[in-house]
């Protein structure tokens, strides 16, 4: 198998796919290398629900995360982490809306 060949193995995109993840987590949508790849919608076994971007198997662009709390999240991704400009939003209604790195309040 030549170098090219083996570089484009297993690198296509497959749609609409259902995975279970770690941790009882269920995916829907692209798969590419048989991880998270593209637009999806994550959730958790007690109801938290993540739909947006992913790269490579992580959270990764932007998205929106509902919390089975009422609370939420929604702005960009980077690594699995809140990162960039998003508002999260607590259940009684307050906000933060502004820079956030590695999943934590920046600026």
């Amino acid at each position: 198998m030549s170098a090219e060949e083996k570089k484009g193995k297993g690198t296509s995109l497959e749609k609409d796919i259902t995975l279970i993840l770690d941790g009882g987590l269920r995916y829907k949508g692209p798969v590419r290398a048989q991880v998270p790849h593209g637009f999806g919608k994550l959730v958790w076994p007690n109801g938290d629900v993540y739909e947006g971007e992913f790269k490579n198997g992580k959270r990764h662009g932007k998205g929106k995360r509902v919390n089975s709390d009422g609370s939420q999240f929604e702005g960009q991704y980077e690594d699995d982490q809140p990162a960039g400009q998003g508002v999260y939003r607590w259940r009684d209604g307050e906000s933060y809306e502004g820079a956030w790195k590695n999943g934590l309040f920046h600026g």
